[in-house]
């Protein structure tokens, strides 16, 4: 039997203003418990940025991560070793109706044979920022973009949680479905962003296969 682990996966950024400087790079820390003691930092990907963890039904882990940015959109999947410690091959790139798809917070699940890639449409959490899902039968896809996408949005200039996004759907005891995204809280009437640790869980209807 396998040991199981608890893992942090984060990215590290440096990013200048003018973008002089801007170096990306996602790692992995794990441990048998979640008080500790955790392992060193290992970087897994010397570029890209918002990472997430994924493991199949055969117990394959994969790691998914916004790699376009700041040269295009795009997110990049890539198998892991079973240790969790380094890429078991070349990352690939995701598509969603024949383009890169999800400029940030990819994430990857499994339900009813399909695998649902959901993503953060617009770049940052600006204007218009909004969820995305797709769906394919295959882990690298291609995926199908939902009808009835943005499966998620707030598009009221008043709200105190106005442009959601980098939101991932988690189960309850009583129901599949939950998106938990950021909420950014923007000062008025000038929008200027202030990241001050806003999240909520919204509760949508059951994803069905």
């Amino acid at each position: 039997m396998r040991e199981l682990h608890i893992y942090i996966f984060y990215c590290l950024v440096q990013l200048s203003k003018d973008r002089s400087i801007n170096v990306r790079g996602n790692y992995m820390m794990k441990s048998k418990n979640i008080l500790g003691p955790w392992s060193n930092p290992l970087q897994i990907t010397n570029f890209g940025s918002d990472p997430s963890h994924f493991v199949d039904d055969d117990g394959e882990h994969y790691l998914l991560f916004a790699a376009g940015i700041p040269t295009g959109n795009g997110t990049k999947i890539v198998k892991l070793n079973r240790e969790c410690t380094k890429m078991a091959e070349e990352p690939r790139w995701l598509e969603t109706d024949g383009k890169k798809s999800a400029p940030e917070g990819p994430h990857l699940l499994k339900k009813g044979g399909y695998y649902y890639f959901i993503m953060a449409a617009s770049s940052g959490l600006f204007i218009d920022h909004h969820m995305l899902i797709a769906r394919s039968k295959s882990v690298y896809g291609p995926f199908e973009n939902s009808p009835y996408n943005p499966y998620l949005t707030q598009r009221d200039p008043n709200a105190i949680n106005f442009h959601q996004g980098h939101g991932k759907i988690f189960n309850t005891p009583t129901c599949y479905g939950h998106p938990f995204p950021i909420l950014p809280a923007m000062s008025f009437p000038t929008y200027k962003q202030v990241f001050s640790g806003y999240s909520a869980a919204i509760r949508c209807t059951k994803i069905s296969a």
